[in-house]
């Protein structure tokens, strides 16, 4: 009761100020005056709108588009109205009439790139593969607030060239009103399927549900497992755990002589997993997805994004297939990331 009385709290914040300061900061610019009246029913039916979205299977698009493009939107005009408010104490300039047209632009450009998806490749060398060994990794492509048809370019991306198997780091699902036939698109990957669950699996009505079946479309959870695939040792684990839990799962796993790759959705236990995997693979930050958003994720993680290394062990953090929450894009793109593993 307590948690849920939290979220209700927090969630009411976040949709006063993203849905409605940018609102009274622009009716202040023309010397309208919101009455408190005003601002509590404004911010209460927004926030009912949004509840009622997120609590149902409704997937009408004007209803997604308010809600995803509006916290984008929103999120915008929060950083103008604060900024704005600045500029006019100080120099008392009134830039409230400038508003729309910068957020309409921020908005329109951050649609247009959350649209493409870039190819990125990674080349690692090591001494414990005698082959070399491709594989496609892709996480977050919140599957449900993003589209089929978002789906099968995330796909065509990761078998664009011959792989040995598609690894996907979580989040492949975040909306309950996903269309399960979509998952069909999955029948068609000819290499094995491994998938580590992330935070918003776990948000789902029937998560474990619908988790189980993902067997049926040729996918592998491996939650708190390994696989062996060649000489390459695939570990994962579930995001539904403390960090003290995940790394104790991680000393669980047996001692090895092959290449092993961790796959795990949150990039919190680098360095720490250096010591005992040769390729740590995540995602879950979006490296920021929408700037200066990214700031604030570098204070939770010590990698956001890109490659790095410890010794002869390294870590790729994905900046996600898809978006989380608005479906925008400023200052981050989405990727798919195919990764070759040569002899050293």
């Amino acid at each position: 009761m307590i948690r849920y009385f939290f979220f209700l709290t927090v969630s009411l914040l976040i949709t006063f100020f993203i849905y409605c300061v940018p609102v009274y900061y622009f009716l202040l610019g023309y010397n309208s005056v919101p009455s408190a009246e005003f601002c509590i029913a404004y911010a209460l039916c927004v926030y009912g709108i949004i509840l009622f979205y997120f609590s149902t299977s409704v997937s009408f698009y004007p209803l997604k588009a308010f809600v995803y493009i509006g916290l984008g939107a929103g999120f915008y005009g929060l950083i103008y109205s604060l900024v704005g408010a600045v500029l006019q104490l100080v120099f008392h300039l009134n830039l409230a009439v400038g508003m729309p047209i910068f957020v309409g632009f921020v908005t329109l450009i951050g649609a247009l790139n959350a649209r493409h998806i870039h190819l990125k490749e990674v080349k690692i060398p090591s001494k414990k593969v005698t082959h070399q060994r491709v594989v496609a990794f892709v996480s977050d492509v919140h599957l449900g607030s993003r589209s089929s048809n978002h789906l099968t370019k995330v796909l065509s991306h990761a078998t664009s060239q011959p792989i040995d198997a598609l690894l996907i780091g979580g989040d492949l699902i975040d909306s309950t009103s996903f269309n399960r036939r979509d998952l069909d698109l999955f029948k068609s990957i000819a290499c094995p399927i491994y998938f580590v669950t992330g935070n918003h699996e776990y948000y789902l009505k029937n998560c474990q549900k619908i988790l189980a079946n993902l067997k049926a479309y040729g996918i592998t959870i491996i939650d708190q497992k390994s696989t062996i695939l060649n000489d390459v040792e695939i570990l994962g684990i579930g995001d539904n755990q403390t960090q003290d839990e995940q790394l104790k799962c991680l000393h669980e796993f047996k001692g090895s002589d092959n290449y092993r790759v961790l796959l795990i959705h949150k990039p919190w236990l680098w360095p720490q997993a250096a010591d005992h995997v040769d390729l740590m693979l995540s995602g879950h930050t979006h490296n920021g997805q929408l700037f200066p958003f990214n700031w604030l994720v570098k204070l939770q993680f010590s990698i956001i994004y890109g490659l790095h290394q410890i010794g002869s062990s390294f870590a790729y953090v994905s900046s996600g297939a898809g978006c989380w929450g608005p479906n925008l894009r400023i200052g981050s793109r989405n990727e798919v990331v195919v990764i070759t593993i040569f002899p050293q």
